[in-house]
Order: C-alpha cells, then sequence, then structure tokens
C-alpha cells in the first residue's frame, strides 16, 4: 500500500470525518502500519518519531497529528521535500480551512475536507447521507423516506447514520427471511416501523 508522504483531513462535519479517518487507520492497520498519535504542539514527539521510524523500529508508521496548526513549519516541510517512506502523516483539524504554517501551502491533492452545509441546509444534507449509508449496506432508501427519518431523529449525522443502517439492517434481514415465500418486503414499511418505534 502506497501512501502520500502527508494527508491533511479537516472541516467542521465532525462525523463525516472521524469515519473518513476511522476507516483509513482501519486500512492502513490492516496492511501492517503503526498508528502514533502526536499533539501537533509537542515538537519534541514529532522529530523524534520522525528519526526514529525506520532506524529503531523497521514498521511503517502513520503519525496521526491533532492540532496540526501547532506543529512546527519546517518539520512537515522537510518530510515533504524528503520524506521518509516509512511514514506518513496524518493531520487531523476541526476547521473547513486551517490555516497556519504549513497548513497554508498545503497541496490540494493531499487535503481531505468534510464541510458542513449552511444552517437552513442541514436536513437536506442529513437526508443524502441517510441515503448514502443505506446505499453503503445495499439498500436503496427513497428520498421521501431519508426526509422522514430526518424529521422523526434530527439533523446529526451521527444518529441518522446509526438509524438508517439499522432500518437497512432491518430491510436486509427481512428480505432473507421472506425470500421463500415471495412476500415483497417494502423499505417504506421497514421505515415507518422504525419511526413508530422511536414514539
Amino acid at each position: 500500500m502506497k501512501l502520500p508522504p502527508a494527508l491533511l483531513v479537516s472541516g467542521t462535519d465532525a462525523h463525516r470525518r472521524r469515519v473518513f479517518v476511522r476507516d483509513f487507520t482501519s486500512k492502513v492497520t490492516a496492511n501492517g502500519y503503526t498508528i502514533q498519535p502526536v499533539d501537533g504542539a509537542d515538537r519534541g514527539a514529532l522529530q523524534t518519531l520522525l528519526g526514529t521510524v525506520g532506524v529503531l523500529f523497521p514498521n511503517p508508521t502513520v503519525a496521526m497529528i491533532t492540532r496540526p496548526e501547532k506543529v512546527h513549519p519546517d518539520d512537515v516541510s522537510d518530510h515533504l521535500r524528503n520524506p521518509n517512506p516509512l511514514v506518513t502523516l496524518l493531520l487531523v483539524s476541526e476547521d473547513d480551512k486551517p490555516s497556519g504554517g504549513i497548513l497554508d501551502g498545503f497541496p490540494p491533492a493531499q487535503t481531505k475536507t468534510f464541510s458542513l452545509p449552511p444552517f437552513y441546509k442541514l436536513d437536506e444534507y442529513a437526508a443524502e447521507y441517510a441515503v448514502t449509508c443505506a446505499k453503503a449496506r445495499g439498500v436503496d432508501l427513497p428520498d421521501s423516506l431519508a426526509r422522514a427519518l430526518v424529521r422523526r431523529v434530527g439533523n446529526d449525522l451521527g444518529i441518522v447514520a446509526f438509524e438508517a443502517e439499522k432500518a437497512a439492517r432491518l430491510a436486509l434481514a427481512l428480505e432473507i427471511g421472506r425470500a421463500h415465500v415471495s412476500t415483497p418486503v417494502t423499505f417504506r414499511n421497514l421505515v415507518c416501523r422504525l419511526l413508530l418505534e422511536k414514539k
């Protein structure tokens, strides 16, 4: 698995940012990488990590750096110019457009941003996210039902994802259970059942 020398993950959409970081770290861990958390304000920890991986520690490492705006610019720019092939810097910021130090000129190809829409579009955004979550489970959730789900549970993406995945699992389970009798399972009935269950 070939990773870039550094990757910047940012944005105010905390749920999608966390999901991306979780999936990324799971994938690289499965490929033999070690995950090393580093506070951006701790320059000594980052310099030690960059200097010892490949010398004292043979495993490829992902340095997951929180508060990247506090990282000394020379440390990251030196790594970008002359990268240690065994180290990837994963800079995680809560800002939509992080700035300061090296973040101002960070390569766009190595940047992943998860921004929330304006407040008046949050329900629409959450409904689209519910459809995406259900589709990831192999179930097509109609837009009207996704909007009903968001009206019922709110627009917190973590809750919307949980409810959409729960409905998708239920749809798949009922589809498997009824396959032998050819009884159609409609997603509309399942979501209505889940919404009534919340009362």
